[in-house]
């Protein structure tokens, strides 16, 4: 016997499966990369590693988007930034940001594809 079976999908239920699909695998990889900038991140009081976090996914237009970022302060100044980039020659720069980043791209087509079947 054979069995022919058939699926159709509309327009609107595919755009809302991948939106989902894209939205979840947006997250795994921002979580990655949370992962990774904590693991390289220098820790004195353990502030800055707190304040490493990723947004909410957004959509505008038929983007989507997830920012990977550290809000940690020192009075006006931001510690972060001050070690993601350095202070010229007074202080070297520790990234940790940038490769959270990094893995987070790098990641993102491996997870799209083991979400969207």
């Amino acid at each position: 016997m054979v069995r022919l079976v058939r699926s159709t999908w509309r327009g609107p239920q595919v755009n809302r499966y991948l939106r989902r699909q894209i939205r979840r695998s947006l997250q795994q990889a921002g979580k990655m990369g949370v992962r990774e900038a904590k693991r390289r991140v220098p820790v004195q009081t353990g502030r800055l590693r707190g304040s490493i976090q990723i947004s909410n996914v957004r959509m505008r237009g038929d983007m989507m988007r997830v920012e990977l970022f550290a809000d940690a302060r020192r009075g006006s100044q931001s510690y972060a930034r001050v070690v993601e980039e350095g202070l010229g020659n007074r202080r070297v720069a520790k990234p940790f940001i940038r490769p959270g980043g990094d893995l987070m791209a790098r990641s993102l087509e491996r997870i799209l594809r083991g979400n969207v079947r």
